[in-house]
């Protein structure tokens, strides 16, 4: 007699586990835009056009770039003593052009995240605090015009409770519901 009381308190707690798992999941889906920045000009050879930001734990970089030629673009991330100074470029002594590239490439404190011909796209969130820079390198031996966006959006709920706790609060709530509606369907049954 007793079980039959608690049936279906157990449902609606169920019920409400399920609700709770839709509400994170549709906050997984709501992205704010946090800034967008743009570039664009005309490379000479030799020469690279870059972009850099400082990403924050629980942001998302979406990045694109496009390219009149087949210029090279790349995303890479690095630590603060590596990439820092090309986020003030009063403070860089010469101009950048391959030969300074080509020694970020090899620096180990920098990884190349992604890397295109003519164009690039290219998105992923972080959960830890990172410099970025997105490089376009005219290895031609014409002009080269380009475009870079950034663009930082800041998602509510990190992909990593998707994966785990979500489906999981759903199979409980899932499961807790079971026995409630066993008895609502028997009840049905005996009416008609």
């Amino acid at each position: 007699m007793m079980a039959r009381r608690l049936i279906p308190l157990i449902g609606r707690l169920g019920l409400m586990t399920i609700m709770v798992a839709l509400a994170i999941t549709c906050a997984y889906l709501i992205v704010l835009p946090a800034g967008t920045d743009m570039n664009s000009g005309e490379l000479p050879p030799g020469q690279i056009g870059y972009m850099g930001t400082v990403i924050t734990p629980g942001t998302t970089l979406r990045i694109s770039g496009h390219a009149n030629d087949r210029a090279h673009f790349y995303v890479l991330e690095g630590s603060e003593e590596a990439l820092a100074h090309f986020l003030r470029p009063e403070v860089m002594p010469v101009p950048v052009n391959i030969t300074i590239l080509s020694g970020l490439l090899a620096n180990p404190d920098v990884e190349v995240l992604a890397e295109g011909e003519g164009s690039l796209y290219y998105e992923r969130y972080w959960e830890e605090s990172t410099i970025v820079l997105v490089v376009v390198a005219n290895e031609l031996n014409s002009t080269v015009a380009y475009d870079l966006t950034l663009e930082e959006l800041v998602r509510l709920v990190a992909p990593k409770y998707l994966r785990g706790p979500v489906p999981a609060l759903g199979l409980l709530g899932a499961i807790m519901v079971v026995p409630q509606a066993c008895l609502w369907l028997k009840a049905r049954r005996s009416q008609g």
